[in-house]
């Protein structure tokens, strides 16, 4: 029956042997982070203080701090987002060498019943501010900050940092204002490019 046009049948490809599987070896970068389109999950609180507190001691060998710690979905496989941050920005060497101490401790660990995906990060130039230290750290840099007093508002200047109270200071180009933390929706830092 040769020379019907038929091909002849090509083995599929193999499925991976495990029942489930634990991709812990993403390191993303800012730029791919911000574009992608990540949904907040819920995180235990007790389990994200665990984890924490396994993931912390090994950024400080390294050298880097651990910024925060996330689950998000992407509608596939969620992913837990470990964020790191060091003096003078983190690089990619080191993201890479921080996912590669994460991971079997993620794997002993066995944190979630799902499977998901590590995604190891650097918070990014435009990088969020959310705990006391990030405001005393970048305090003098300019700053982009959402807010809610009256309504919404977003203000572009300099932070000034925290007061006695934990009121977040910035200066416009119009005026020194303070907000609580309460009425901060979103701060994030807004280097000029």
């Amino acid at each position: 029956m040769e020379g019907l046009g038929k091909k002849p049948l090509q083995p599929r490809p193999a499925k991976s042997p495990l029942p489930y599987q634990k991709s812990h070896d993403s390191v993303s970068d800012s730029l791919t982070k911000t574009g992608s389109k990540l949904t907040p999950m819920p995180l235990d609180p007790e389990k994200k203080a665990k984890l924490e507190g396994l993931i912390q001691p090994l950024m400080q060998d390294l050298g880097v701090e651990l910024v925060e710690l996330s689950l998000h979905g992407t509608g596939g496989r969620p992913s837990l987002v470990v964020t790191l941050d060091a003096p003078g920005g983190i690089g990619l060497g080191q993201l890479q060498t921080a996912s590669k101490r994460i991971s079997p401790l993620l794997d002993a660990e066995d944190p979630f019943p799902f499977e998901y995906q590590l995604e190891v990060s650097s918070p990014g130039i435009f990088r969020q501010l959310t705990r006391p230290q990030d405001f005393a750290r970048f305090q003098g840099s300019r700053i982009k900050a959402k807010v809610h007093q009256e309504g919404y508002e977003t203000l572009q200047g300099e932070l000034l940092g925290l007061d006695e109270a934990g009121r977040m200071g910035i200066k416009t180009p119009e005026q020194e204002r303070w907000f609580t933390p309460e009425e901060l929706v979103k701060v994030n830092l807004d280097p000029e490019l």
